[in-house]
């Protein structure tokens, strides 16, 4: 094998990318610069003059330590693995426990500084307690039923926050912010409590209707805010369509999970229910001034999601 990769070494830089991209399970890479994204749209929308200039190191900072995380709960889960999963990378041996925790060193490193480059001291902070909720899930809150999905769903929720608090610490309480990060991090923990169930399989009971459920309370309760002007322009049309998209979209993982009884298939709802989190985004994003290109935009990125999906498990 070892010489077989000496002759080839385009063949064994392929496979190492591959492995990889598994490790980081690719698919859930490309929903996470939504999140930042959002909240900061959603907070820039309160100003005048926002300065877009943060935006970018927020982003980064946001994939940095949501790949640190991916990384570490691999390596946290390595002896569950090897009888449980083992074909992923650590398991297998494609990526070495030394490379994979090099690799987490430097991501979270990375993290940290790319949220400094925001040059707020609040944008820092949310990467500080994303940091820490990381490792609090991974390390062993993952294993307790009701605190694992909530810690991941405050994640993802900060996640969205850290974009909005590059514009400053009022930006974490404008009520759009705050019903957005509240949103995504229920939808999150209801997925999360899905993937529980992976390693078992068998019908998931209410836990599959979970996020359908949120998306179409959210909705309903929008209706009754914003009645009929919501479908009086454009950009509420757009809202709406990414509204109504998310929540089918849900609601078809939903009626698969009815019928789920093998492990492959919870999973393959679970990674749909990921992808999902762009369609959110997108939604987000159609109330914010800018909503003419990010709602599509990241709409879109559910093509490229669902490619990379077919390759690549996304839990």
């Amino acid at each position: 094998m070892r010489n077989s990769n000496i002759r080839n070494p385009q063949s064994a830089i392929r496979n190492s990318l591959s492995a990889w991209c598994e490790l980081l399970r690719l698919p859930n890479l490309l929903t996470v610069p939504g999140d930042p994204l959002a909240g900061f749209l959603l907070a820039a929308a309160w100003r005048r003059w926002p300065n877009y200039l943060p935006l970018a190191p927020a982003i980064a900072a946001s994939l940095c330590l949501y790949a640190f995380g991916l990384i570490l709960n691999d390596l946290c889960d390595l002896a569950e693995d090897r009888r449980e999963r083992p074909s992923r990378p650590l398991p297998r041996g494609a990526i070495s426990r030394r490379a994979a925790w090099a690799a987490a060193c430097v991501l979270a490193v990375l993290g940290l500084g790319a949220a400094a480059l925001t040059q707020q001291w609040t944008a820092m902070l949310m990467a500080l307690v994303l940091l820490a909720a990381i490792v609090a899930y991974d390390a062993g809150a993952k294993r307790v039923p009701v605190l694992g999905p909530l810690v991941m769903g405050l994640c993802r929720a900060l996640s969205l926050l850290l974009g909005a608090a590059a514009l400053g610490a009022n930006a974490l309480t404008l009520p759009t912010v705050v019903l957005a990060g509240c949103l995504l991090g229920a939808y999150v923990a209801a997925v999360t409590s899905i993937a529980s169930r992976e390693t078992r399989g068998g019908p998931v009971g209410w836990r599959g209707n979970a996020p359908a459920c949120l998306l179409a309370f959210w909705l309903s309760l929008m209706l009754l805010l914003v009645g009929k002007g919501l479908f009086a322009s454009a950009q509420s049309i757009v809202f709406a369509a990414t509204a109504i998209g998310a929540i089918a979209w849900a609601m078809s993982s939903a009626v698969a999970l009815g019928a789920a009884v093998q492990p492959a298939q919870v999973q393959r709802q679970i990674g749909r229910l990921i992808r999902g989190l762009l369609l959110l985004q997108a939604m987000f994003a159609a109330l914010t001034p800018a909503w003419w290109f990010a709602a599509p935009a990241l709409a879109i990125l559910m093509l490229p999601a669902a490619l990379a999906g077919r390759k690549f498990h996304a839990s």
